[in-house]
């Protein structure tokens, strides 16, 4: 990307379009540090699976980024003013590293596909969520996934799993206004 993107796509009887763009494929979309934004009722800005996305910030969206499918990699992307950051449903084999989602209401989020199944084998790896209004990070369900030094900062909630397969190790939760470690199944959880 050479320049700043505004997404003003509506479907043609005037009502809100969730597409966005769409990677998938082994592309890469290298932001070179430009924002992706949504406007004129765009829901979606990034739809992607099989892809790599980074280096740029994603903003003003209903879902900022969306992954229902296997082996995206996210790096160093900051997601903002969007409902929710990062939005992984049942999407396998998936690794975020070293993005920042701030001041959305949900930073990061792994919940089931439709099917109820996944997320499976996804990586948090080094990311930050704060100053996001209701949790920074959420796992729902899913199998094998890993939150490996992520900090939650001056989130309403820093981490909240729901998972009896979830592992845990050397994430940060400080300053958020609620817990900072909801553990609701029995997931691994280190220091």
């Amino acid at each position: 990307l050479d320049a700043d993107l505004a997404c003003p796509i509506l479907d043609p009887d005037g009502s809100s379009y969730e597409g966005g763009l769409l990677l998938g494929g082994g592309t890469t979309l290298d932001l070179n540090g430009h924002t992706i934004s949504c406007t004129g009722g765009l829901k979606r800005a990034i739809r992607m699976g099989g892809a790599m996305l980074r280096n740029g910030t994603i903003a003003n969206c209903s879902e900022g980024l969306y992954i229902d499918t296997r082996k995206a990699v996210v790096e160093d992307v900051t997601f903002t003013h969007n409902t929710w950051g990062v939005f992984i449903e049942g999407g396998h084999d998936n690794t975020l590293r070293n993005n920042t989602a701030i001041e959305n209401e949900y930073g990061f989020l792994l919940l089931p596909g439709e099917d109820d199944s996944g997320p499976n084998d996804n990586v948090l790896i080094n990311n930050l969520a704060t100053r996001n209004s209701v949790i920074g990070f959420v796992v729902g369900k899913g199998r094998h996934n890993r939150l490996l030094g992520n900090t939650a900062s001056l989130n309403g909630k820093g981490f909240v799993l729901n998972s009896a397969d979830v592992f845990a190790k050397a994430n940060i939760a400080e300053e958020n206004l609620g817990v900072g470690f909801e553990v609701l199944g029995d997931g691994a959880l280190e220091e």
